[in-house]
């Protein structure tokens, strides 16, 4: 579940382009 959210997480990251 950990690893999901970090990759949810990163993917957020990713389309906001922060």
């Amino acid at each position: 579940l950990l690893g999901l959210t970090y990759h949810q997480l990163r993917a957020l990251l990713k389309k906001h382009q922060i």
